[in-house]
């Protein structure tokens, strides 16, 4: 007879993933282009608390602490001039850091 040898099955912990989308409303109109809302939306399997930073690219930021897999920051940026802007945000979660950017333009 043979005997096999014992099987042996080792379990890894997955490792949790974050990414996120950042858009915005509008994205782009005339000059003055105000009221522009921010939104991020998270997704994969980090859980808890999650750190957001929104910056809207001319100075003005936003920050909230929150157990919420999306976030929109109302009418929060303003453009007065035309140009291309770049919104930014920045999130945290379980020590994962994800940032995602989003083109504002602003016409005359």
């Amino acid at each position: 007879t043979t005997t096999s040898p014992p099987v042996t099955t080792t379990t890894v912990p997955s490792v949790p993933t974050l990414s996120v989308v950042l858009t915005a409303t509008p994205s782009r109109g005339s000059a003055p282009l105000n009221r522009v809302t921010l939104v991020a939306t998270l997704s994969g399997t980090a859980t808890g608390d999650a750190y957001y930073s929104f910056e809207c690219g001319t100075g003005v930021t936003f920050e909230k602490n929150i157990d919420r897999d999306s976030y929109t920051v109302v009418e929060i940026c303003a453009y007065a001039n035309p140009g291309t802007y770049t919104a930014k945000v920045t999130v945290t979660r379980k020590n994962i850091t994800v940032v995602d950017t989003v083109t504002i333009l602003v016409t005359d």
